[in-house]
């Protein structure tokens, strides 16, 4: 059976977060067929304080969106970034399933 992994995925309200958003909330199927969940954490203005920003610099994000992969390995910032990986995960997928169909 395969198991779940676990992305973190750190917002604000913004533009570009909620743009990201309106793409998981389109792609969620298909990325939990891939083995993937997120796990959405917003943060508001108030949480960002300097503990919070300096907390965030450690773990690498200097911006948001950010995407935590499940190993705690280097983060995906930015909107593009998060989504070319989705994309091209999902791309691989659907091409092995065209491979092993015969398509």
């Amino acid at each position: 059976m395969n198991q779940s992994k676990t992305f973190k995925l750190i917002i604000q309200t913004s533009d570009t977060c909620i743009d990201l958003l309106k793409y998981l909330d389109k792609n969620i199927i298909q990325v939990n067929r891939l083995g993937a969940k997120v796990q959405i954490e917003k943060l508001s203005k108030d949480d960002l304080d300097d503990d919070m920003v300096e907390l965030l610099r450690k773990k690498g994000i200097t911006r948001l969106p950010a995407l935590i992969p499940p190993d705690n390995g280097k983060p995906f910032i930015g909107l593009k970034k998060i989504i070319d990986l989705f994309e091209k995960n999902l791309n691989n997928s659907r091409n092995n399933e065209r491979m092993n169909n015969g398509d």
